[in-house]
C-alpha cells in the first residue's frame, strides 16, 4: 500500500503517518526531516528532491507524510492508492500544534530532523492560523480532491482520522 498524506500544519498528518506505518509494517517518510537540517536549517533543494525521490525509488510501499509541492508531490499523489488531506479547522491545529509543543518541549519529536528543537513560537502561529491556509493551498487540495476522487479522503476531526485509520489497517490485515 502507498499513501500520501498531506494537509495542513499542525492537523496530524506525522501521528496519523507513523501509526499507518507501524500497522502496516511499512517505511514512513516524514518531508519534515528531509526538508530540513538541524536547527530549521533548510536544506538544499536539489538534495532535498533527491532524498524524496531516493525513498519512493526505493520502496514499494510507504507512508509520506507533508504537503511540500516541490519534493515529488505529482509523483505521491500519482503513486498513492490512498491520498489523504489533513484539513482540521484553525482552532484545532493550534491546540494540536500547543500540546505538541508541551509534550516535546525542549526535545526533538520522532518525526523531526535532527537538531530541530520543538517549538511554538509566534513565527510558527502565524503558518498555523494564517500564512500555512493561504486561498491557493485550499484551492490546491480542493483540485487534488477532484483530480484523484477516488482514492482521495479529506479527514477534519481526530474521530475521522481514528476511522479512516482502522479501515485502513483491517483493509491490509485482511488481504
Amino acid at each position: 500500500m502507498k499513501v500520501a498524506v498531506i494537509g495542513y500544519a499542525g492537523s496530524g498528518k506525522s501521528t496519523f503517518a507513523r501509526r499507518l506505518g507501524d500497522a502496516l509494517c511499512i517505511p514512513v517518510q516524514h518531508l519534515d526531516q528531509v526538508f530540513y537540517t538541524s536547527n530549521w536549517q533548510e536544506r538544499d533543494k536539489g538534495e532535498a528532491r533527491n532524498l524524496a525521490e531516493a525513498f519512493l525509488d526505493a520502496n514499494d510501499a510507504w507512508v509520506v507524510d507533508g504537503t511540500y509541492h516541490r519534493l515529488s508531490l505529482a509523483r505521491r499523489l500519482e503513486a498513492a492508492d490512498v491520498i489523504v488531506i489533513f484539513a482540521s479547522p484553525r482552532r484545532t491545529c493550534l491546540l494540536q500544534a500547543w500540546r505538541r509543543s508541551r509534550r516535546y518541549a525542549h526535545r526533538v519529536r520522532p518525526d523531526m530532523a535532527d537538531g530541530c528543537i520543538e517549538r511554538l513560537d509566534a513565527e510558527f502561529v502565524l503558518w498555523l492560523v494564517w500564512k500555512g491556509r493561504t486561498r491557493s493551498r485550499r484551492k490546491r487540495f480542493e483540485e487534488i480532491c477532484r483530480d484523484y476522487a477516488e482514492k482521495a479522503v479529506v479527514v477534519k476531526s481526530r474521530g475521522e482520522s481514528e476511522q479512516l485509520f482502522r479501515r485502513l489497517a483491517e483493509s491490509t490485515s485482511s488481504n
